[in-house]
């Protein structure tokens, strides 16, 4: 296992890298020479899912031949792919919300279509998983069915559902297009219960943006702050696996007017609420948010885990947790169900998941 201490060249590149996003950063070009470990450079990358932002930033910074081979290849082939696959899915985004306008009702796409086609500076220069799609409570049911209405199918088993719940999504199944993106149907903001980010407050204030001529709803830019840092340190419990892209977010709303974090504090209410938004502006300001930060992550996961383990439905996450379906791991691992791997999961998740709650990694 690579020592984290050895990657500081490594982990000054991608900082910078992440930075220059959201606009030109003078000290990219040396710690692009400073950089001895490439390939370990691309694991971190693929490890944050930020390898094709790191393609955009070097093609944008003209620092494509200051990157060996094979990696000016890796990193250069995800921007490019990055950039068709985001062209399919902001269409899609386009598309279902028409659909779902039509049918009368309102939504607005979430976290990663809306800083594409308003900060990034092109198409692939982020890494985009589906389309998430916040509506009301009472209209969820409604939405669900007109995208299923267009050839939509549940992208997930039913033990996978069943995993959903436990770790505490606020959407719907999955739902697969025909085409292969992946719509999820959101009915609360993930990692808030706060008045401020309740979903009619949010609709209500949402804009409109033009994309090739398709139009796109999409938060207003203090909710989408807010929204992306509840996200990354409430949601998930800050693990360090999601601060790169998070950071590169954050610069990118930066360049593009700045980010008001006193509005945004003013939309949450609580302290680990608060310490997400602080937890973000730190990372944004300060680089890493140090050991203080990370003993709250923890603390953030360990109550949401207990919440889990004690609130209603604590029979099923605690088989859940202990005894997951064959299914869901052959689902979860992508190995065959039959396969004898699967077995040795059960032993070997124990181990995984202890030491990812306890170092957010």
């Amino acid at each position: 296992m690579p020592l984290p201490w050895r990657d500081g060249a490594e982990r000054r590149f991608l900082r910078e890298a992440m930075l220059s996003l959201g606009g030109p950063r003078p000290g990219l070009a040396a710690a692009t020479r400073a950089v001895r470990r490439w390939e370990r450079l691309v694991a971190m990358a693929r490890a944050g899912s930020v390898v094709e932002s790191v393609g955009a930033a070097i093609a944008h910074a003209g620092l494509r031949d200051d990157v060996p081979e094979p990696q000016r290849t890796a990193f250069s082939d995800a921007h490019t792919g990055a950039i068709a696959r985001n062209a399919l899915l902001l269409s899609e985004a386009a598309s279902v919300q028409a659909a779902l306008a039509a049918a009368g009702v309102d939504s607005v796409v979430l976290k990663g279509p809306g800083l594409l086609v308003t900060g990034y500076p092109d198409l692939g220069a982020r890494h985009v998983a589906d389309v998430d799609l916040l509506v009301e409570p009472g209209d969820a049911a409604r939405a669900d069915a007109e995208i299923r209405r267009r050839g939509a199918r549940p992208l997930h088993a039913p033990s996978q559902t069943e995993h959903d719940r436990f770790e505490g999504h606020c959407h719907l199944p999955s739902l697969a297009l025909p085409s292969g993106i992946v719509v999820e149907i959101h009915t609360a903001i993930p990692g808030s219960s706060s008045p401020g980010l309740d979903p009619r407050v949010v609709l209500a204030r949402s804009r409109d943006v033009s994309w090739q001529g398709r139009r796109l709803r999409i938060p207003s830019p203090a909710d989408l702050a807010a929204m992306l840092c509840l996200h990354v340190f409430m949601h998930h419990g800050g693990l360090a696996s999601l601060h790169d892209r998070h950071l590169a977010d954050l610069a990118v709303l930066a360049g593009t007017g700045g980010i008001p974090w006193g509005e945004i504090e003013s939309l949450v209410q609580g302290d680990e609420e608060r310490w997400a938004i602080r937890s973000s502006r730190a990372l944004l300001e300060r680089g890493a948010t140090g050991l203080s930060s990370g003993w709250s992550g923890l603390s953030v996961r360990t109550r949401q885990m207990a919440r889990a383990l004690t609130g209603p439905g604590r029979a099923g996450t605690w088989r859940m947790v202990l005894f997951p379906s064959r299914a869901y791991l052959a689902h979860r691992y992508d190995v065959p169900v039959s396969s004898r791997a699967v077995l040795a999961l059960y032993l070997w998740r124990p181990f995984r998941g202890t030491w990812r709650h306890l170092t957010g990694r």
